[in-house]
This record gives C-alpha cells, structure tokens and sequence, in this order.
C-alpha cells in the first residue's frame, strides 16, 4: 500500500484502476482504517468500537484480480467477507456454462450465511469489473465475538429478514421454475430461524443466555404482579468451580456446566425456565410457586447434583451446587431487584459450608 498524502492508492495487478480509501482531514491509521471498512457494512454499520476492534484484530486483508475465483460451490463455508473495493459476480452453472446472477458490492458481505449455517458454498463466485478486494474473517473469530457481544446476532437476523421479505421479487427473475423459489424461500427461513434461536440460547449449555432470560423473566414477573399470583427465582451455582477447571481443564469444566442444566431441565416443570447468567452461575424462574415450593425445587436439584458424576476424558468428576431463593414481594420494582435478593441468599448458602440451599431472610 502506498500512502499519498490524503489517499491510499493499492492498485490491482495487471490494470491501470485504482482502488482509494479516501481519508478526511487526517489520515487514519492502518486500524482505523480497517475499522472504518467493516463499519460501512450495513451488518456492522452501528457495531459498537469494542466489536469493530475485535473484528479488525480478526480479518485478513486478500485481493483477487479480475475473473479470479472467491471460492466454488460445494466449498466448506469457513469464512465470511466483506467487499472493500470493487465487486463480486455470484454465478449460477447452467447447460449453456456460468451465468451470473446477482452481484456483490462494495460494503456488502459474501458467505456469512453459509458460514452461520455452517453449509458448503452454494454457488462459485469470482472477483468482477478490474479485481475486488475484501476483508475475510474465521468462522471461530466471528463465533467469538458472538459470545461477547450478541449485536453480530441480531444484525444477522435483521439481514436474514429483510433477504426474506424481498426473496419474492428478486427470486422471481433468478429461477424459471417456482419449486426453485419456493425451495430458496424455505432456507432462508430454516437459517433465519436457526439464527433467532442462537440470540436467544447459551452457545455452550443450550439455555436461554442472559439478555433473553431476562426478557422472558420481567414478562413473567409482570404476569404474576397483575395477577397476583406467587413466583420465586432461583439462583445457582456451582461448588468450587474454578477448581474443576484447574484440575481438569476447561473442556471438563464445560461438561460440567452441562451435566448441571440436564438434571435442571429434567427435573422442572413445563413453565419453568432456566438462564445461564454467566460462567458457572444460573437463574431458574418458578412461575406460580411459593417459598415452600421452591425450597422443594431447589432441594430436589441440589441432591440430584450432589449423587451424581461426570464422565469426561476418562475422568470421574463430582460436583455440588449452592442455590439462593427469594420470592416475589409487592415492594419489588424489577427482575434485577428480585435476583439481587436470591443472589445474597446463594452468597449465604456459599458462606454456610456450600452444598446447600438457603432462602433469602430480610
């Protein structure tokens, strides 16, 4: 790359065009500049700086002179890419040889859905007009940023949504015959259904992560207020965490974590429901339960945990868990208020010896 004054010139090999990045007033440094590529992206076009930093840290740089192949259809989906400069020509293969059939701007974004969906490429495509340029970014890192950060989730649905809304008109042209279109229009929904369902799950447990438990939770706080029924939450954690994982190692201390939501799911009621709020830390909401119920409940689980045992790596592993509870009280102004009192209860259960279950007592 070659820096001139208030542009940056790359030429593509073998034409006389130029690709520019047009600075404003001052140039940007080579990170600023790569952050401000992946920001005029409409999937990360309000991406917080914290997202478009690990992004940046993550893609690399590639250019493809005219005509150059991207990747083939049948191709494993490991990357997606974000067009910089020039454009993409997406081909369909016919009896008469490739047809193109859509194109791929600058700003617009290659392979994610076959990467989220974690399918091969369903069509080649090839760098157009003089070359492309594009940023590429790992599967693993965009996973990554998943789980610290659910903006990616919820532009990629955004995105699936609006492709499906327009699907109709644009597919229309594409396919002659409907079972084509109608056969497009089902995947789209498949992979925008599978896209929801990872905004709202814990990646590693399956159960519903902290945003979305707290969505469902102040719903049914809010049902139980109005209808005066009773409700309790549970707060759970498991014993010695940290030790299990510096024993065992992480991949142990995962099976653990799921080994706990299986004796969890098994042993809840329909209307219950269970969040993961973060590392070995859980919220189960009791809907229409009393203290006296929830004492059961979380009695039950806790000597569920306690008998049982993990196999994992050839490695035998116990564990206990300490669960704090706390009913709904008029006074309550939110979720948070509510966990907050079940969250002091756990810390006395922890305090008593572990093991254990304790309510909360004012």
């Amino acid at each position: 790359m070659q820096n001139l004054g208030a542009c940056v010139f790359s030429p593509t090999a073998k034409v006389t065009k130029y690709f520019f990045v047009i600075y404003h007033a001052n140039p940007m440094s080579y990170a600023e500049t790569i952050m401000a590529q992946i920001q005029s992206c409409p999937l990360f076009h309000a991406a917080p700086e914290s997202l478009l930093e690990k992004l940046a840290n993550a893609v690399v740089f590639k250019k493809l002179e005219a005509g150059e192949i991207l990747f083939r259809e049948k191709d494993p989906s490991n990357h997606m890419y974000i067009v910089t400069a020039g454009f993409a020509e997406v081909l369909r293969r016919t009896a008469k040889g490739d047809v193109v059939v859509s194109c791929v701007q600058q700003g617009q974004t290659i392979g994610e859905m076959g990467m989220l969906d974690q399918v091969p490429r369903s069509a080649d495509v090839r760098a157009g007009g003089y070359g492309m340029e594009l940023l590429e970014l790992h599967r693993d890192n965009f996973e990554e940023c998943i789980r610290h950060d659910p903006f990616i989730l919820k532009a990629v649905i955004k995105l699936l949504g609006d492709r499906l809304r327009n699907s109709t008109c644009q597919q229309e042209k594409q396919f002659v015959e409907m079972s084509q279109l109608e056969e497009y229009k089902n995947e789209q929904a498949r992979k925008l259904e599978i896209a929801e369902e990872m905004a709202h799950t814990d990646s590693l447990t399956g159960v519903y992560n902290r945003r979305h438990f707290f969505e469902l939770s102040s719903v049914e706080m809010l049902s139980a207020e109005t209808n005066a029924r009773a409700l309790c939450v549970l707060m759970l954690d498991a014993d010695h965490f940290k030790k299990v994982n510096d024993m065992h190692g992480h991949a142990a201390g995962d099976a653990v974590l799921k080994h706990i939501v299986r004796i969890c799911l098994g042993a809840l009621r329909r209307n219950d429901f269970i969040g993961r709020l973060g590392g070995e830390e859980f919220a189960i909401v009791l809907p229409e339960t009393t203290l006296i119920g929830a004492m059961a409940t979380a009695e039950r689980l806790r000597q569920s945990v306690e008998v049982s045992h993990i196999s994992t790596e050839g490695k035998i592993i116990t564990v206990t868990v300490s669960i704090g509870i706390a009913t709904l009280e008029p006074s309550d102004r939110d979720m948070e208020t509510l966990l907050d009192r079940a969250d002091k209860a756990l810390y006395q259960a922890k305090k008593e010896g572990r093991n254990r279950v304790h309510p909360w007592a004012s």
